[in-house]
């Protein structure tokens, strides 16, 4: 009965996406498909469609100068990063942190 429910649990683990208290937790820099703009490295920036290397350093130094993001919107201050850009990524792949 007891490996049952350790089953269980791990099953129910699995499809609500969490881990069970022994795994390790999701990187901050990656949760739930999205990615913070305020704690991803420069390599994980740089793969999001309309980014590239020099719009990740962009978004870096931005950061780094003005301090953390409070809204997506703020992208369009980023030096080289379009509002179509920002539009296009939106809230569908980025947060700020606080979620």
């Amino acid at each position: 009965m007891r490996r049952y429910s350790v089953m269980t649990g791990l099953l129910v683990c699995g499809l609500l996406g969490t881990t069970p208290l022994w795994g390790e937790p999701p990187t901050p820099a990656v949760t739930a498909n999205k990615i913070n703009i305020n704690t991803a490295d420069e390599a994980t920036l740089a793969k999001l469609p309309g980014i590239g290397a020099k719009g990740a350093t962009a978004i870096i130094e931005y950061r780094t100068t003005h301090g953390p993001f409070k809204i997506i919107d703020e992208l369009k201050d980023v030096p080289g990063i379009s509002d179509l850009t920002e539009e296009r990524l939106g809230e569908r792949r980025l947060t700020v942190g606080e979620e």
